[in-house]
């Protein structure tokens, strides 16, 4: 697990943080306002960030597309999966 190198947005790097991976099972909402359980593969496990990431980058891989705005963000799921489209 520790040789990860994760790389932020902002251009930081760091290596040998990573404790585990696995799949993470989460309760989203939906734009229709109905909760939605969704599932991240692959989720890295990293004690030291203090905040929760998100990879666009595999996310689009697998076919989603991600919009921001300056007030929000929407994940929108392929039209093969279960959830629709989302606000993150």
């Amino acid at each position: 697990m520790n040789n990860h190198c994760i790389e932020l947005a902002d251009g930081s790097r760091s290596n040998g943080i990573v404790q585990g991976r696995g799949t993470a099972k989460l309760c989203v909402q939906s734009l229709d306002g109905a909760p939605r359980e969704v599932s991240l593969e692959n989720v890295l496990y990293i004690l030291s960030y203090r905040q929760n990431i998100f990879s666009v980058l595999a996310a689009t891989e697998k076919g989603a597309t991600v919009n921001f705005s300056p007030t929000s963000a929407e994940l929108v799921a392929p039209k093969s999966a279960r959830v629709v489209s989302c606000t993150i």
